[in-house]
């Protein structure tokens, strides 16, 4: 019998948030230093999870690329091979910036990439290139995300930045694809922002390209973080000389109202906040007055994602009457250091589990209370019809559901979708669970 502690992790390696943030800004390349399997992680978002994503382009102009390193030819002398495939992606006309990255195979040899970046031939013309500082074997996808958007924050151009105290930018938003959830997600941010009297100067990422929207940052005098980019966020308010507002993600009616209250006090608008929050909330809480006691009160429900979400879960349950049992992280445990509200976790939180221990969890769950629903991404989809459970698919990556319309997970209005979302899968799967009656 197979020890379970040998099973894989549920987790993502750092190149796949590489690709994700590179997926996020337009004008980004990268170059993945490794084998071909580099350019065909990009295959799980473009197409699969974002039906809207340029990486990958059908006549082979990709913004990704590797150097087809492998056990015959890694320990050779790849120098001219890689300075070649930087070299392509740097001119090519649409890229702002080109990122560059080893996996793990490439790693362990030790390429001297900044040499390699500051040997190219002077182009005036280029776009800038940068490596990208994350561990090959030991970072995961939070951390390749984080990692790759610092880079964008450290060479933003802010020539000229004049920042302003009533505007403000926002950086660290999930955008792990471009479909009508996350646009509806940065139209929140900037909706709520907009109630506080603050300006939306640019969202790192969200705004567009390196060299272009995103330029608009040097306006901010506010810089808001949210935990995907912690870093990225204290890199530009040290730039801007900015204030710093750490939150975690305004997810359900308290957790908004908590964002609000924190972005308000840290700028001199507590009062602007609770005016904010009393009228959304009386638009927002009737909506929700059938919902909570006929379809989510009492719900039992368990969660296999990234903490961030699993944290604004939780506390969201905690108001709409459902609880989050146990959650199942796709990510390490120093994770936790970047939620200002850590103690949102749900109580039993596995951190990058074994697979089989998450089926066996959910079974074990499952036999000594019913478990309602499992929140799950649909990489992850099998563990949870192995334990014969329902779900409902959200998260990183999706490839179930996509979305053609509006349909966000913050804010207040996010609240309500949420609710919509989970209220009409319980629904579901209660009629799948009735035995059908004998026609006549």
């Amino acid at each position: 019998m197979v020890d379970e502690r040998h099973t894989l992790r549920c987790n993502f390696p750092g190149s796949i948030g590489q690709l994700l943030a590179v997926n996020a800004v337009p004008d980004l390349a990268l170059l993945l230093d490794g084998p071909s399997c580099g350019f065909h992680k990009g295959e799980l978002i473009a197409g699969n999870h974002d039906l809207t994503s340029t990486l990958l382009d059908a006549a082979g102009d990709h913004r990704i690329a590797t150097t087809d390193a492998d056990v015959f030819n890694i320990a050779r002398d790849r120098r001219e091979v890689i300075a070649g495939r930087i070299d392509a992606l740097r001119r090519h006309p649409d890229h702002g910036l080109v990122l560059v990255s080893a996996l793990p195979m490439a790693s362990v040899v030790g390429v001297q990439y900044d040499a390699l970046i500051d040997g190219l031939e002077p182009a005036p013309d280029a776009a800038p290139v940068v490596r990208v500082e994350a561990d090959a074997f030991d970072a995961d996808w939070l951390e390749g995300y984080a990692a790759a958007l610092d880079v964008v924050a450290s060479r933003l151009d802010l020539a000229g930045a004049a920042p302003v105290h009533d505007r403000a930018v926002v950086v660290g938003a999930l955008v792990d694809r471009g479909e009508g959830d996350r646009r509806a997600d940065l139209g929140e941010l900037a909706d709520l922002l907009s109630g506080l009297g603050l300006e939306t100067t640019a969202l790192l990422p969200g705004s567009g390209g390196f060299a272009g929207d995103l330029r608009r940052a040097a306006g901010a005098g506010v810089v808001v973080s949210l935990p995907y980019a912690r870093r990225a966020a204290r890199t530009l308010a040290r730039r801007l000389d900015a204030t710093l507002i750490e939150t975690d993600l305004p997810v359900g009616l308290e957790g908004t109202s908590r964002w609000l209250r924190t972005v308000g006090a840290a700028t001199g608008r507590e009062g602007a906040a609770e005016d904010l929050i009393e009228r959304r909330l009386a638009r927002i809480v009737p909506r929700l007055e059938w919902v909570v006691p006929h379809h989510l009160l009492h719900r039992r429900l368990a969660f296999v994602g990234d903490p961030f979400l699993a944290a604004g879960l939780a506390d969201m349950g905690g108001e709409l009457g459902f609880e989050i049992a146990e959650a199942f992280v796709l990510g390490k445990e120093r994770h936790r250091e970047r939620l200002v509200e850590p103690d949102a976790l749900p109580d039993r939180t596995h951190w990058q589990p074994p697979a089989a221990r998450v089926t066996r969890r959910l079974r074990e769950l499952h036999a000594d209370r019913p478990l309602d629903l499992v929140v799950t991404n649909t990489h992850y989809l099998h563990l949870t019809r192995a334990a014969g459970l329902p779900f409902l698919d959200l998260g990183f990556p999706d490839a179930l559901t996509h979305h053609l319309t509006p349909a966000p997970t913050l804010g207040y209005t996010g609240t309500l979708h949420l609710a919509q979302r989970l209220m009409n899968r319980l629904s579901l799967f209660d009629c799948l669970a009735r035995p059908v009656p004998f026609g006549d």
